[in-house]
C-alpha cells in the first residue's frame, strides 16, 4: 500500500468517522480509544517500517489496553523483535490466556526455533482428540524428531478419532512407516481417503474394517466413503456394507454402514428401494440434528427420482421432524421444477400450504409466489373461482412479507400493485434469521482498524466477530473497505469484494430491519465512470449491467472461475474471442476492466436481440447458453404459452438449478440499482425486465 493512498484512506476516515466535528483529529481518536490506542499506532508503525516504536507501543498497549486488545498486542509481539523477544511474548500472552489459541501462537514460535523438547512440555496434558490440530502437529513432529516411543501410539490416536486433516496428512508424509504395524496401516488408509486414493484405501481396509477393535464413527465413515466414490460394482458394495451392519457394535457406526449403502444403491434405478430402504434405516440411528437433516435429504431426493406423490407423502410425514429448515432449500427448489413441468399443479398449492410453518421463509416465499400465479392463470383446480382471488392475495402476501430472497418479495409486490412506500418499507424490513448478542468491545474493536486506517485486518477479524456487531458496526467496516477500494491503487481493488461480502451477508441475515446504506454498499456502483460510458455505447441499462457483474464477480476484475470465466463478466475464452471479431478488435485483454465491461455488455445486448428483444431471455441464455435455453422454451408446456408467455413461470420450470437461480438473483439485483441509483420503483423494473415480446 503507497504512502499517498494510506494517507488519502486514513484522511477520509477520520472524516467521516466523527459525523458533525468535522475532521477529526488524533486526539480525538486517543479519546475514543483510550489505552487501546497505542495498539492500533503500532500497526501503522509497523507498516512504516518503524518497529522499535512499534514495539513500544504494543508492549504498552499489552498491559494496558483492553483484554481483547491486549491480546491481539501480545500476539503481534510475538510475530517481530528478537527470538528471545518472541518467545516471551508467546509465553506471556499463553501465562495471561490459557488456552488453545494462545497455545498455538506459543508452539508456532518454538517450532520456528527448533525447541521440540519445550514444545513436548508444555503439550503433555492435551486431548488428542479435541486440541487444535496446529497443536498437535507440532506436538508429534517433536516426538517424531526427539524419537520418543510415545510417537506412534499418538499419531494412531490422533488420526482415529477426528476428523482427518491437512496436518494429518502433513505429519504422514514426514514419516517412515514402520514395518507390519495395522495401526500404521490404519493412519495410511485415513490418509488415502484424504487424498482421493478411494480404490487403494478399499484394498488395504480389508485387514481390518470387521475388527471390532477398530470400528469407529470416522474408521466407518471413511470406509463409506471410499466405498462410494472407488471404481464400479456399488450393489456388490453396498451389499457387503449390509452384511457388515451385522457386525457393528453400536449404533453410531451402523448409521454409516445404512447411510453409505442407501447412497450405493441409489446409483441405480432398479435398486432405488433398498436405497430408500436404507436411508430410512439410517435416520433411526442418526444421533445428532444435522446427520438427521443429511440423511433425511438424501431420502427424499431418492424418492423424487421414482415418485413425485411418494415424496410428498413423505415430506407430509416428515415436515414435523427435520431440524434445519434453510437445510431443504435447494431440494424444495428442485421439486419446485419437478412438480411445475409435471403439470402437478394442485399438488404444488396444497404443498405451499403444508410448508407454511414448516420449511425455511424463502422456501416459502417461493411456493407461495408460485402458487399464486398458478391460481391466477386458472391453473389449480381445488380453488373455487369465487376464493381464487382472496387466495391469490393471501398467497401474494406471504411472498412479499417473509423471507430474505429479494426476487419473490418484488414479484409479489409488482403482482399486488403494491405502492411505492409500501414496497420499500418492506425491502428495509427483511425477516431477521439470526439472534444476535451483540459486544461493544468486539464492534469498538473493528472500528478502530477502519478509524486508524487498517484495512487489511478487518476482513479476517470481522469473520471471527461476526455475530457479535451490530449492523451500525458492519456498515461502518464494509463503508471503509469500499472507500479504500476506491481511492487505492491495485492492491487496494481487493477490498471491494471484502466490503460487499460483509454487507450483503448481513442484508440477508439481519437482526432487525436493515438501512438504505447497507443496501449501497451490498450493490455498489464500482467502475461507475465505464460502465456509464459503456451503456451509452451500447444502449443498455446501466443497471442492469451493474446487476450481471455483480452477480457473476463482486466487481473482481481479475477473478478467473474453475471453468474459465474470466473477469467482471465471467467470459469465456472462446465467447471473447467472438465478440472481439465483431468488434474489430485484435488484441484485448479480459482482466482490464473496461474490455471486459466493454465485451460483456456487448454479449448481453446481442443475446437479447437474438431471443426477439426479451430481456429475462437473454440474461438465462447469458449463464445457461442460447441454445439451451431455446430448447427448453419449446419443450415447456403450453400452459406457460398460451396468448403470452409468462417468463417467471418459464424460469421456475429450467432444469438447470443454477440457470434458475441465476435469472432471479439478475432481476432483483437490477431491481435494487433501479431502485438506489436511478430513481425507479423496483417492482416496475423487474416488470419490464421480465417481459417477453409476443412474437
Amino acid at each position: 500500500m503507497n504512502n499517498n493512498f494510506r494517507t488519502v484512506c486514513f484522511l477520509f476516515i477520520l472524516a467521516v468517522a466523527f459525523t458533525g466535528n468535522g475532521c477529526a483529529k488524533n486526539d480525538e481518536l486517543q479519546k475514543k480509544y483510550g489505552n487501546d490506542s497505542a495498539y492500533y499506532q503500532a500497526l501503522v508503525c509497523l507498516k512504516n517500517n518503524d518497529e522499535e516504536t512499534a514495539i513500544r507501543l504494543l508492549r504498552d498497549a499489552s498491559r494496558k489496553a483492553s483484554p481483547l486488545v491486549s491480546r491481539r498486542s501480545l500476539e503481534k509481539l510475538s510475530t517481530i523483535g528478537s527470538v528471545q523477544d518472541r518467545i516471551e511474548s508467546c509465553n506471556k500472552l499463553h501465562s495471561t490466556f490459557n488456552d488453545s489459541k494462545s497455545l498455538v501462537v506459543l508452539c508456532r514460535e518454538l517450532f520456528h526455533d527448533r525447541e521440540y523438547a519445550r514444545i513436548i512440555l508444555v503439550t503433555e496434558k492435551i486431548n488428542l482428540s479435541t486440541e487444535d490440530n496446529e497443536i498437535v502437529f507440532y506436538r508429534l513432529v517433536s516426538l517424531l524428531k526427539k524419537n520418543d516411543s510415545k510417537f506412534l501410539e499418538e499419531f494412531f490416536k490422533w488420526t482415529i478419532t477426528r476428523d482427518y486433516s491437512s496436518y494429518h496428512q502433513k505429519l504422514f508424509g514426514i514419516c517412515v512407516p514402520p514395518e507390519n504395524s495395522v495401526k500404521w496401516k490404519l493412519i495410511e488408509f485415513r490418509t488415502n481417503v484424504y487424498l482421493k486414493n478411494y480404490n487403494v484405501a478399499l484394498k488395504s481396509a480389508k485387514e481390518f474394517i470387521e475388527n471390532k477393535e477398530y470400528q469407529n464413527t470416522y474408521i466407518l465413515s471413511d470406509f463409506g466413503k471410499c466405498s462410494l466414490y472407488s471404481s464400479s460394482q456399488a450393489a456388490g458394495k453396498a451389499s457387503y456394507l449390509d452384511e457388515l451392519e451385522k457386525k457393528m457394535y453400536s449404533d453410531k457406526c451402523k448409521f454409516y454402514t445404512s447411510f453409505y449403502a442407501g447412497r450405493l444403491y441409489d446409483k441405480h434405478t432398479s435398486t432405488q428401494n433398498l436405497a430408500c430402504a436404507r436411508f430410512l434405516s439410517a435416520l433411526k440411528y442418526a444421533d445428532e440434528d444435522k446427520k438427521f437433516d443429511n440423511v433425511l435429504w438424501y431420502y427424499f431426493n431418492c424418492l423424487l427420482k421414482s415418485s413425485i406423490p411418494q415424496t410428498l407423502e413423505a415430506i407430509r410425514i416428515y415436515s414435523d421432524y427435520w431440524h434445519s429448515r434453510e437445510y431443504y432449500n435447494d431440494f424444495f427448489d428442485t421439486l419446485s421444477e419437478r412438480l411445475l413441468s409435471a403439470k402437478m399443479y394442485d399438488d404444488y398449492y396444497n404443498l405451499a400450504n403444508l410448508l407454511r410453518h414448516k420449511a425455511s421463509e424463502d422456501t416459502v416465499a417461493k411456493y407461495s409466489y408460485v402458487s399464486a400465479r398458478l391460481i391466477q392463470k386458472k391453473l389449480v383446480n381445488d380453488i373455487s373461482r369465487s376464493r381464487a382471488k382472496q387466495e391469490r392475495e393471501r398467497l401474494l402476501d406471504i411472498a412479499l412479507n417473509c423471507g430474505t430472497d429479494l426476487y419473490y418479495k418484488i414479484m409479489a409486490a409488482s403482482r399486488l400493485k403494491v405502492d411505492e412506500k409500501t414496497l420499500e418499507e418492506k425491502l428495509y424490513a427483511i425477516t431477521p434469521v439470526q439472534e444476535r448478542t451483540l459486544n461493544v468491545e468486539s464492534e469498538k474493536f473493528l472500528e478502530g482498524y477502519a478509524d486508524y486506517g487498517l484495512p487489511e485486518f478487518i476482513y479476517d477479524e470481522y469473520v471471527e466477530f461476526k455475530n457479535e456487531v451490530g449492523m451500525d458496526c458492519v456498515s461502518k467496516i464494509s463503508g471503509f473497505l469500499f472507500n479504500c477500494a476506491k481511492n487505492g491503487g491495485e492492491d487496494e481493488k481487493k477490498y471491494i469484494v471484502q466490503s460487499i461480502r460483509i454487507a450483503s451477508r448481513r442484508l440477508f441475515a439481519p437482526e432487525g430491519n436493515v438501512s438504505r446504506q447497507l443496501y449501497e454498499l451490498s450493490f455498489p456502483q464500482n467502475y461507475s465512470t465505464v460502465v456509464s460510458q459503456i451503456c451509452n455505447e451500447t444502449n443498455q441499462d446501466e443497471y442492469l449491467l451493474y446487476a450481471l457483474v455483480r452477480s457473476e464477480s463482486f466487481f473482481d476484475e481479475k477473478i478467473v472461475s474453475h471453468a474459465g470465466a474470466v473477469g467482471l463478466s465471467q467470459l469465456m475464452e472462446s465467447t471473447a474471442a467472438d465478440i472481439a471479431r465483431k468488434l474489430r478488435i485484435p488484441d484485448y485483454d479480459l482482466t482490464d476492466a473496461r474490455t471486459n465491461l466493454m465485451f460483456g455488455s456487448f454479449y448481453l445486448e446481442e443475446l437479447k436481440t437474438r431471443m426477439d428483444e426479451s430481456a429475462i431471455m437473454a440474461i438465462i441464455s447469458y449463464n445457461g447458453g442460447i441454445g439451451r435455453v431455446r430448447s427448453w422454451k419449446k419443450s415447456v408446456g403450453s400452459d406457460f404459452t398460451t396468448k403470452k408467455f409468462e417468463s417467471d413461470l418459464f424460469l421456475e420450470t429450467l432444469p438447470f438449478s443454477e440457470t434458475r437461480e441465476y435469472g432471479r438473483k439478475v432481476v432483483s439485483a437490477a431491481a435494487i440499482y433501479s431502485w438506489l441509483y436511478y430513481n425507479k420503483v423496483p417492482s416496475l423494473t423487474a416488470e419490464e425486465l421480465m417481459a417477453v415480446p409476443e412474437n
